[in-house]
Parts: structure tokens; C-alpha cells; sequence
């Protein structure tokens, strides 16, 4: 026969984790709560929110799901800004910001592999490495914008997408943190 103590050990555990707040389930979908916990955990919660919502895949799907489009979105901006740089390099006459430019085509580079290798420990379930390579790839745009060394009343020409770098960054660091918390 089970005490009465025991009972309500029991109870109150149970109690305790439907009331607590819920790190979410790896394999459960994504609801507008998990997307609002993990945009409030990220500098910028109106980019986050739109990010998430624009693609109707991450809305649907689970917190890896969600991870695996995010980091798929950043993947794309990177790439894009790759492509971009060529150009403005060419036309640059200014020796320092073409150097700068240069630079962050290293910067842009570097953060397309912690990316890649971002979407392979993804699927392996290493949640800790992931963030890790989340916050890499999200340093790289502060540091390419830092390379310029533009004055900031005068912005980069992709100083929205060193930014936005950095912003994707902050929010697969949230959804990982949300993994993590929830694979523990």
C-alpha cells in the first residue's frame, strides 16, 4: 500500500512539472508560446518573431524543426552576403574599407561553416555544440562590421546584415537553449 506521504510526494511532482514552465519537447510542435519564450530570450524579439513566422515550415514543425529552418534562413542571408561582397570590394576606391571588405569575406566564410556544421550536429542531436556554433557564426557579422571600422553615423552598406547575422545568432542560441533543457 502506497503512504500518504508518498501519494503526495507523487502529486505535487506531477503538480510541479504540468505547472512549471515547459522547456518543450524536442518532438513536440512548436506553439506561438515556444516562439514567444524563445523571442524573449534574443536581443531583438520583433526580428526573432518575424523570422520565425515568416516561414511557415518553422510554425509547424518541432523545436528541432524550428532550429533546422532558422539556421537554414541564416545559411541563406550568409550566402547572399557572400555573393554581395564581390562587388562592392570592386567598386570601393577607399584602400582601409576595401581591406575591411576583404576581411569579411573571411568573416562571411567562417560563419557559413559553423552553419554547415551547425545543420550536421543538428541532426545528431548535439544541441550544446550547435549553440556554440550558433554564437560563432552570430559573432562573425559584429566583427566583419568592426573590420570596416565605418563610423557608426556612416553604416556599412551591409551593416543591416551584419546585424542580422548577429540576430540569427541570438535566436538558434534560444531554441538550442530550449533543446537542450528539454533533452537534460
Amino acid at each position: 500500500m502506497v503512504s500518504s506521504s508518498t501519494l503526495f510526494l507523487c502529486l505535487s511532482m506531477a503538480l510541479l512539472s504540468f505547472l512549471s514552465p515547459s522547456f518543450g519537447d524536442p518532438q513536440q510542435n512548436v506553439t506561438n508560446k515556444d516562439i514567444d519564450i524563445i523571442c524573449s530570450k534574443t536581443p531583438d524579439y520583433d526580428f526573432c518573431w518575424r523570422t520565425i513566422k515568416s516561414n511557415p515550415l518553422a510554425t509547424r514543425g518541432t523545436l528541432v524543426s524550428l532550429a533546422k529552418t532558422t539556421i537554414e534562413a541564416a545559411l541563406a542571408e550568409v550566402n547572399d552576403t557572400y555573393k554581395q561582397l564581390g562587388p562592392i570590394i570592386t567598386i570601393t576606391s577607399d584602400q582601409s574599407i576595401k581591406q575591411g571588405y576583404q576581411l569579411c569575406l573571411g568573416h562571411y566564410i567562417g560563419a557559413a561553416a559553423s552553419l554547415k556544421d551547425a545543420l550536421l550536429l543538428l541532426n545528431k542531436s548535439d544541441f550544446r555544440t550547435v549553440r556554440v556554433l550558433a554564437a560563432s557564426a552570430g559573432q562573425e557579422g559584429i566583427l566583419c562590421e568592426k573590420e570596416l571600422g565605418i563610423e557608426p553615423n556612416k553604416p556599412s552598406p551591409i551593416r543591416v546584415r551584419n546585424d542580422n547575422l548577429s540576430r540569427y545568432g541570438s535566436i538558434i542560441w534560444a531554441i538550442t537553449n530550449r533543446l537542450i533543457s528539454a533533452s537534460d
